[in-house]
């Protein structure tokens, strides 16, 4: 299944898609818009590698009825892999994007997706989700291809506050080779540690959390 989803999901985003000078135009746009924002240059925005985010994905406690959210979701690529690749396990497949640009794209892969393939229950949401918080109450699994995000050091310390606000005990998190901090009224524990492929940098590490205290109850 795996091989058979990667090839279409080349087939919809790939150089040779009807997407992909769309998608670059949208990447390149919304980067400016940011001063934070990865310069693009050769890097292909969301190709992060399909088997280890499986490989990662498996190991946070995949099971039926989850819900999956991808924070950061760009044009949907991950979310629309964790629905076509898990249908038996997945309630909701969930991506959160803060650029229109990307988004609308997403929207527009999901449409041309959903007329071949059986997704499920996909949404894409339009949002910060550092003020939408409300986006990840439901949330088991959360993925952030977080290589790029703002850190202090190490550590995500924004986005690990809006993940200990805004995710239930219990729920998983994976980062991308960096750390979540637990300095307010959450904790996480580090679960697994995981080198991988990332052919847009060479290689990664996959981290996966539990959330152990929250605000919110579990």
């Amino acid at each position: 299944r795996r091989q058979e989803v990667n090839q279409f999901l080349d087939s919809l985003f790939g150089e040779n898609s009807s997407f992909w000078e769309r998608r670059q135009y949208a990447l390149k746009k919304s980067s400016t818009k940011n001063s934070l924002a990865i310069d693009t240059g050769e890097l292909t925005y969301g190709e992060f590698d399909m088997d280890f985010f499986c490989e990662l994905l498996e190991k946070a406690d995949l099971r039926q009825d989850t819900v999956f959210c991808d924070v950061g979701s760009g044009c949907g690529r991950l979310v629309l892999a964790a629905a076509l690749m898990y249908p038996d396990c997945l309630k909701i497949s969930r991506g959160v994007e803060i650029f229109s640009e990307l988004h609308e794209v997403g929207l527009e892969a999901l449409e041309q997706c959903s007329k071949t393939r059986d997704v499920g229950t996909v949404q894409l949401e339009s949002a910060d989700v550092h003020k939408r918080k409300d986006l990840l109450r439901d949330v088991d699994i959360c993925f952030c291809y977080s290589t790029t995000w703002t850190s202090t050091g190490p550590y995500l310390t924004q986005l690990s506050m809006t993940f200990g606000l805004g995710l239930r005990p219990g729920s998983r998190i994976i980062t991308v080779d960096k750390l979540l901090a637990s300095d307010g009224p959450w904790e996480f524990e580090l679960l697994d540690s995981i080198q991988g492929r990332n052919k847009e940098v060479g290689g990664s590490v996959g981290h996966i959390w539990k959330v152990v205290k929250s605000p919110l109850e579990a």
